[in-house]
């Protein structure tokens, strides 16, 4: 069965289709037995927040606020329904987005024939708006003082129901009671009998309805004396305006009836009869001529009654022709039938309650002041409206997650609850001293124009920051203090009202509102009520921001101290392979020197190695002392004019064997007449070099490098591109730091320790000049644009450096001592450095080894796929794929493949970790470069001996 036809089944089904789905006003839903939700209404939807799909199944508690749910006050209230029929429910509850309302309602318990319990039904309402004008009532003494108290009219309070609430002291002495104990909660319909009472009824369901009901009855007091009364029963609206309370003012007019019974029986008493009353009283005739005015009527109206005698009240009073009194007098008259209304009438500032009755003399008119009733009410409304617009801005503050928005929503409820074209908030910088807008509601929304920035002291708004004072204007275009007279006139714009938002006696900015109606002093009391909480708002959001910022800078902190670190483990791995990989080869090959084992061929070779790799050291070396020296502040220039096309030259031709090497076509453009410039050649020379040498490195064979030279305007521009791989877009504002490269791991193809483009760009900057680079991405080539001034002035200044020392090798060398287990030991070596690779060769093939060399990984595999060899010797960082991916991929093979093939892990990298992740990857033993020759050999004469033992 689905949840509609068991709802059928248990509610019916006219109840659950009409009652349930129509009704929108009322939230109304079914609960089973145990209180979970079975159905689910619009109204109900709107009043909680719920989607009938996302409540229905769960326990009604979720309404609840959570402190009634611990109370147990959910199940106190279903186990009432279920006792006693119905338990009623006036409390606070929340909605779906955790805020909090008060409701009333009712929830019944539903039971079968045999009167099983089936569920629950409850009906609920919104009830926030008359809770707050209940509360703001309660508060009122001008509501106790002037309507209650002071009153002489007979005020009562009632509920919707027609129960007494509340009545004033005239009511207790005309009705002759003693306490109003004995009739609180009593209905005021059952003091009636009879066709009174019916009429009663009737007045209490239009006052319900949002009207005003008039009628006159007759009922005895507590003490049994009967008195006519004189009835108007209204409603009392909420901020909404919709009926919370009534309120019956009844006055007792039987001494009024007497005298209207006399004046029947004779007119002569007419005179002292209308004197007596409290009521002021005129009548007209059928010409609208007065013919009579009582004193009471002479005061409120400013007329003596010989002087108003014989003329028309229209004459009298011209402003009233067209108004409400015009029209109720002559409805009054056409339908010769007795009316009663309120009006506000202008010229004497009065609000009348007026009763008029026509009669074959014309038409006679009661009345009487009301505007301190009018007064209160309109207080009262205030309030109701003030306790709303503070809601209101209490719900912005707390939501939002930025200032802007935050103060957005202030900005549109001071424009709702306060009847004004646009209301603005600025926040004071107190940097600058300035205010800035940070908010704008109604007809305009804009931030920007004029007044998006006002300095303290300046315009209307500068001078209220500046005062700390509220001010309000009914005069918007006759203000000194505003600064655009024709856009208030043209817009309409009638008043203004500004207040200073301060916290703790600083000032953190200034609200202000703009009316095209005259604003009261009510608009300033608002704008005080909130002026608090806003402030602080704003000092919370502010300190808010801060916070985060801070947060954002220490975090920032972190993640470059940590970048730092890696880069300087980065740099310190990199340092120590590229020195310990020439050093490798310079003792390696040194050794077999000094043993005088090689031949007149070899031993050519071996000094070249030497001297290559010696000669890469002391680049490297060069390069560290360089960075030391910038660092330090100790690199000086010695300044003197520089033709540049011959310092190009001597560039191209140091570098021009590497590109012959790997057929790489230097081409250069030179413009001889561009001028000579001021530097220091030699520096000048290095950052060409280096320059050159960069786009050698990283043109592959057959590719292209030039070289450009020309003036442009004041400049000297060089240009180095070339056609090799390029740079990753993400890179390229990394490429000139210091110890930076793209590749940074242990198979990258080019070595280096990173410092050659960050000591151009120094030496380029000392000249005056600037250093870029350009690049469309990888494998589009890159171009290096240098320019230079043609005069700078750094004056000569001739500093002496120290001079450099280079370390050199020990000259105790060990003679070399080969095992007899390395004898006829099939060796297979892998290292992408040719030089290494012949070292290990010349070593092993001296003792007796049948070495195999190798340059990459693959190659290694595809020999010992050929014939696996009885020891390994392998580089860790080699290009495309390193010594790490071999010994994995060596190691998934079975033991007849080689897959058991003893392993030494030789390698530049010689750090703690290098050494345990090199033994965790499969590698039986790690040795660092450089590397003794007799070490080697005793190294690999152990592995092979343990190889004997498996």
């Amino acid at each position: 069965m689905d949840r509609e036809d068991r709802l059928e089944d248990l509610f019916g089904e006219l109840p659950y289709r009409t009652l349930v789905k129509e009704i929108k006003d009322f939230a109304i839903f079914h609960l089973d037995s145990e209180g979970r939700v079975l159905s689910w209404n619009e109204g109900a939807e709107i009043v909680f927040g719920y989607a009938a799909d996302e409540i229905i199944g769960q326990h009604f508690s979720i309404i609840f606020t959570p402190e009634d749910r611990k109370s147990g006050v959910p199940e106190h209230e279903l186990e009432k329904a279920g006792r006693v029929g119905r338990a009623e429910d006036v409390r606070w509850h929340l909605r779906k987005n955790g805020s909090r309302f008060y409701a009333s309602g009712i929830t019944t318990a539903l039971r079968d024939e045999a009167g099983a319990l089936l569920g629950f039904a409850k009906v609920a309402r919104d009830a926030t708006a008359r809770k707050l004008a209940e509360d703001n009532l309660v508060e009122s003494e001008i509501f106790s003082r002037r309507v209650f108290d002071s009153s002489t009219d007979c005020i009562k309070v009632l509920d919707l129901d027609g129960k007494l609430l509340s009545i004033n002291a005239a009511s207790r002495r005309a009705m002759e009671i003693d306490e109003f104990g004995d009739l609180e909660k009593s209905f005021w319909t059952d003091f009636w009998d009879g066709e009174e009472r019916e009429q009663a009824l009737a007045a209490v369901e239009t006052a319900k309805q949002g009207g005003t009901h008039h009628f006159r009855g007759s009922r005895r007091t507590a003490k049994g004396n009967l008195k006519y009364w004189d009835v108007i029963i209204s409603p009392i609206l909420d901020a909404t305006g919709n009926p919370k309370q009534l309120l019956t003012v009844s006055r007792d007019i039987t001494v009024q009836r007497r005298i209207e019974e006399e004046l029947i029986v004779s007119n002569q008493r007419r005179h002292t009869i209308l004197e007596s009353i409290t009521d002021a009283f005129f009548a007209l005739d059928h010409d609208w001529r007065f013919t009579y005015i009582n004193w009471q009527a002479e005061e409120l109206l400013q007329r003596k009654c010989e002087e108003t005698l014989g003329k028309s009240v229209w004459e009298e009073f011209p402003q009233a022709v067209s108004s409400i009194f015009y029209e109720q007098y002559h409805r009054a008259v056409a339908r010769q039938t007795a009316v009663a209304f309120e009006s506000f009438y202008a010229p004497l500032d009065i609000w009348f309650e007026v009763r008029a009755y026509p009669s074959s003399d014309g038409l006679s008119v009661y009345f009487h002041d009301i505007t301190a009733r009018k007064q209160s009410e309109a207080m009262l409304f205030e309030r109701s409206r003030l306790a709303t617009l503070n809601g209101d801005i209490g719900t912005a503050l707390i939501q939002g997650e930025d200032l802007q928005t935050v103060l957005g929503n202030c900005t549109e409820a001071l424009v709702r609850h306060l009847d004004v074209a646009f209301a603005r908030i600025w926040t004071l910088n107190v940097q600058e001293n300035v205010l800035e807008l940070q908010a704008s509601s109604g007809t305009y929304t804009h931030l920007d124009g004029a007044h998006s920035r006002v300095p303290v002291g300046k315009f209307k708004i500068g001078m209220i920051a500046e005062e700390r004072l509220p001010h309000l204007t009914n005069d918007v275009a006759g203000d000194l203090r505003v600064s655009d007279k024709e856009w208030a006139k043209r817009e309409g714009m009638t008043a203004f009202a500004g207040y200073p938002l301060i916290v703790e006696e600083r000032l953190v900015g200034v609200m202000c509102v703009f009316a095209r109606q005259p604003l009261t002093d009510v608009t300033l009391e608002a704008m005080a009520s909130v002026s608090n909480g806003i402030a602080n708002g704003i000092e919370r959001k502010r300190i808010e921001e801060e916070r985060k910022r801070l947060l954002n800078v220490a975090q920032r902190a972190q993640r470059t101290a940590e970048e730092n670190n890696r880069i300087k483990d980065e740099f310190l791995a990199t340092l120590s392979h590229e020195l310990r990989t020439p050093l490798n080869a310079i003792l390696g090959w040194s050794n077999l020197l000094r043993s005088g084992r090689l031949d007149a061929e070899a031993s050519v070779r071996a000094m070249e190695t030497v001297e290559r790799n010696a000669l890469s050291q002391v680049q490297l070396i060069d390069d560290l002392l360089d960075i030391s020296r910038i660092i330090t502040g100790k690199l000086r220039l010695e300044v003197r004019p520089v033709e540049l096309p011959a310092v190009i030259e001597a560039a191209v031709d140091a570098i021009r064997p590497a590109a012959v090497a790997k057929n790489i076509r230097l081409q250069t453009l030179l413009d001889t007449a561009t001028g000579a410039i001021s530097g220091d050649p030699d520096r000048l020379q290095q950052v060409i070099w280096n320059l050159l040498t960069n786009a050698v490195k990283f043109t592959p064979k057959g590719g292209r490098v030039q070289i450009h030279l020309e003036r442009v305007n004041s400049y000297v521009e060089l240009i180095v591109s070339d056609t090799g791989k390029g740079i990753a877009p993400k890179f390229l504002p990394s490429v000139f730091d210091r110890f930076r490269q793209a590749d940074q791991t242990s198979t990258r193809r080019q070595g280096g320790l990173g410092l050659g483009l960050s000591i151009a760009r120094q030496i380029v900057e000392m000249h005056g000049g600037t250093v870029q680079v350009e690049s469309e991405g990888e494998g589009k080539g890159a171009s290096f644009v240098v320019k230079l001034p043609l005069s700078i002035t750094v004056p000569h200044t001739e500093i002496k450096g120290e001079e450099r020392v280079h370390p050199t090798a020990s000259k105790e060398l060990a003679s070399l001592d080969c095992a007899p287990e390395l004898k006829d030991l099939r060796v297979l070596v892998v290292d992408d450095e040719e030089d290494s690779r012949e070292l290990l060769r010349q070593i092993l093939e001296h003792c007796g080894s049948i070495v195999t060399a190798v340059g990459s990984a693959t190659h290694a595999l595809a020999a010992i796929e050929k014939q696996p060899p009885d020891v390994l010797i392998s580089d860790i960082g080699m290009p495309d794929e390193d010594g790490y991916s071999l010994i994995a991929k060596i190691r998934s093979l079975s033991k007849e493949k080689g897959g058991r093939i003893p392993a030494i892990a030789l390698t530049a990298y010689a750090r703690v970790e290098d050494r345990v992740r090199a033994l965790r990857a499969g590698f039986q033993v790690h040795v660092p470069k450089p590397v003794e020759p007799v070490e080697l050999a005793a190294v690999v004469a152990s592995v092979a001996g343990r190889n004997g033992q498996v």
